[in-house]
């Protein structure tokens, strides 16, 4: 019967959902399924870029998220920043556990601009849902465009 048909793998619900369903439901459900598979590897290659970015200059993973989050996912401007904010904690734990482990980072100085950066995200956060979407793309851009100035001059 339908339930000797039944696809189930620990970790994949949706598999779940062929049990004793076939014709037009079960194809809906593979196209689904097929659907999420491709959108995992999407966002995994968006992971895997930016954190090769983040690692290897040191910064720049997390300014990439904001615009790819926007344009490539399709995510509203305050989520966008919002996601990448929580995005850069993995990221940059990643890259920072390896430079530890190198020995590559000034400890003191750290925790002297660890301390600053804690209180001014705190503040950036909640000024975050005060402004407009167009205000903050217009502020990204002008702050993208002189950190590149200064990277370059």
């Amino acid at each position: 019967g339908p339930a000797s048909r039944c696809i189930f793998r620990p970790g994949f619900p949706a598999a779940s959902a062929f049990c004793g369903y076939s014709g037009r439901r079960r194809t809906r459900q593979v196209l689904l399924l097929k659907l999420s598979i491709l959108i995992i590897i999407k966002n995994s290659l968006i992971g895997l870029f930016t954190g090769f970015i983040n690692g290897s200059f040191g910064s720049g993973g997390g300014t990439l998220l904001v615009p790819i989050l926007n344009d490539i996912i399709k995510l509203e401007e305050h989520k966008s920043h919002a996601t990448a904010l929580a995005i850069i904690v993995f990221l940059t734990g990643a890259s920072s556990a390896v430079y530890i482990f190198k020995g590559t980072y000034d400890f003191q100085l750290t925790w002297r601009v660890a301390i600053g950066s804690i209180v001014g995200g705190i503040i950036g956060a909640k000024l975050l849902s005060k402004v407009t979407g167009k205000f903050l793309r217009i502020i990204f851009g002008i702050i993208m465009i002189i950190a590149a100035f200064r990277m370059v001059f």
